[in-house]
């Protein structure tokens, strides 16, 4: 494993631990300040902006090379509008729907179910606005919580998605409240990302209400899926899940003197934050 995957190994546990930490309406986290970022990277001729499913094989040494992350999680409003921002500077950027959201679903009381409304909204963020839509992979819990076949259930999902026109290459692990809860990773259902990390030790089985329970298992070759987000080759991750001082890290915050020529950056931000 090279060191910039490592790296990016020891940051996942503060990042998706402090994306949950409720803070109060940030001032900084404003759509015209995320519009001012935008403009800001699309205007540097230094920077080459791709979608994730790109990233890998995009290499400049040259250049910057940077890929834009949205974790939707529950605002699928708040994506729609960041995904206009973007295109109005012809930014492609990435997009995860979390499978287990209530927009996802026709009942919030089923995660099985998915609601097929939603298709309109996807398209219109691949088709529309040109970026790419990816799963946001909530696959452990799926399983081990609310006793979902999990590998069943993807191979239905993006059956479905692409069926419709929708072109999942990647998946972008959520780390929701149950992850800190039974301490697993949701990347852990992928064979080629289960080593356990730092104190989410559980990454063969879950013991939940005194049950063990084997996580199945899955291969991004068995869904025709390119990567798993947290996997990429990079050499400075940014998000809006960590804090700095304890203030929640936002775009305000980066110091464009410390991009060099080669890097391959990666910032992740979620809808839900901004407004």
């Amino acid at each position: 494993m090279k060191k910039v995957k490592i790296f990016v190994l020891l940051v996942i546990a503060l990042i998706v631990n402090s994306c949950s930490k409720e803070d109060e309406s940030n001032p900084y986290f404003t759509y015209n300040n995320y519009e001012n970022f935008i403009a800001k990277i699309a205007k540097n001729d230094s920077i080459i902006i791709v979608p994730l499913k790109d990233f890998d094989n995009t290499n400049d040494k040259n250049k910057i090379v940077l890929g834009l992350r949205h974790d939707i999680d529950v605002d699928i409003n708040g994506a729609m509008t960041m995904s206009k921002i973007e295109k109005k500077y012809d930014v492609s950027a990435s997009y995860y729907v979390l499978h287990t959201a209530d927009y996802y679903l026709i009942n919030s009381g089923d995660k099985s179910k998915h609601n097929e409304m939603i298709l309109t909204y996807l398209q219109d963020l691949q088709n529309k606005y040109n970026h790419e839509v990816g799963i946001h992979n909530d696959l452990v819990t799926l399983q081990v919580v609310y006793n979902i076949n999990s590998k069943e259930f993807l191979h239905n999902e993006i059956n479905w998605l692409r069926t419709n026109g929708i072109n999942i290459y990647g998946s972008a692990s959520h780390g929701s409240d149950y992850c800190h809860k039974y301490l697993y990773y949701n990347f852990y259902f992928f064979k080629e990302y289960d080593n356990a990390i730092g104190d989410f030790i559980n990454n063969k089985n879950v013991v939940v209400n005194n049950k063990q329970i084997p996580i199945i298992k899955g291969t991004l070759d068995e869904f025709d899926l390119k990567y798993e987000a947290y996997f990429l080759d990079n050499n400075k991750y940014y998000s809006d899940c960590s804090f700095i001082n304890e203030e929640r890290w936002n775009p305000i915050m980066i110091d464009y003197s410390k991009w060099k020529k080669g890097d391959k950056i990666i910032i992740l931000t979620h809808p839900t934050h901004w407004y």
